[in-house]
């Protein structure tokens, strides 16, 4: 398969200098280095980071006729970003590939990485709300099966080589993206990643605690599921589904009798 594309895989290769098997890094590896070798990589990592605010939003639309893919999306500075050197990558994956006569199922084999393999690139200062749009078509090549085609779309940092925000077509059965995080006029903004949860949730706080808080979690009848302290200094809590049946909870922050914040969180197993 390596074949039917060898220049768009190598490119990338060279760009991030791997000389062998690839490995996850967040953040580029560069602002906040993290022994990859020594150490094995912690899901809790990527999840808390995954709470970061975004600086882009992206949307995004796909379109197959015969054999071509009509592919259009809109990058979208959510905040004032100073200027920045970014590309915008647009990957066309092949969702799984079963060779006959191999039981091997092979996943997310790309295809094409358009216009090609060094993107689209924005180099300027963003103003809140400011808008880069691209629309691009392929005329697909060696295609096993067309309904197991799928785009990926992320906006990468250029001198650290972060992944500032992604998105993708396919939504059966992945999450990707940032989201914001919710403020309103409530003492401490809070945001939970994932939700919907089916086993591990992350609760993020916009600051250490200063204090001894409680967190309470109800379900949708106003039954009290949980009952637990957040001690003071703390910035996250991690919350285990995994037991919990299908539905909303809520869960309420409390300092005393206060209540600091109140986030609705959906539990799908």
């Amino acid at each position: 398969m390596n074949l039917d594309n060898p220049s768009d895989p190598s490119a990338r290769t060279l760009y991030y200098g791997i000389p062998g098997v690839s490995y996850t890094i967040i953040d580029g590896n560069i602002t906040n280095p993290y022994d990859y070798t020594n150490s094995i990589f912690k899901e809790d990592s990527l999840n808390l980071r995954s709470l970061v605010d975004p600086d882009f939003n992206i949307t995004l639309e796909t379109e197959i006729t015969g054999s071509t893919i009509n592919i259009n999306t809109d990058i979208t500075a959510i905040n004032s970003i100073p200027e920045k050197d970014v590309t915008v990558q647009i990957a066309v994956i092949e969702k799984l590939i079963t060779l006959e006569g191999n039981e091997v199922v092979y996943e997310s084999v790309l295809k094409k990485l358009l216009p090609d393999a060094g993107g689209t690139n924005f180099s300027h200062e963003w103003a809140p709300g400011e808008t880069e749009s691209i629309n691009i078509s392929w005329n697909m090549e060696n295609i096993y099966d067309q309904e197991q085609v799928k785009v990926v779309v992320f906006v990468q940092d250029e001198t650290t080589k972060e992944i500032l925000q992604a998105s993708t077509d396919d939504t059966s059965s992945v999450s990707t993206g940032i989201f914001p995080q919710d403020y309103d006029n409530m003492e401490l903004s809070t945001k939970l990643y994932p939700n919907p949860s089916s086993g591990k949730t992350y609760l993020l706080f916009s600051k250490s605690l200063q204090e001894d808080y409680s967190l309470k979690i109800f379900s949708s009848l106003g039954t009290l599921i949980e009952d637990k302290i957040l001690r003071s200094g703390v910035q996250y809590s991690i919350l285990d589904t995994e037991n919990y049946k299908n539905g909303i909870y809520f869960i309420r922050i409390m300092k005393g009798n206060k209540t600091i914040g109140i986030k609705r969180l959906s539990v799908v197993h």
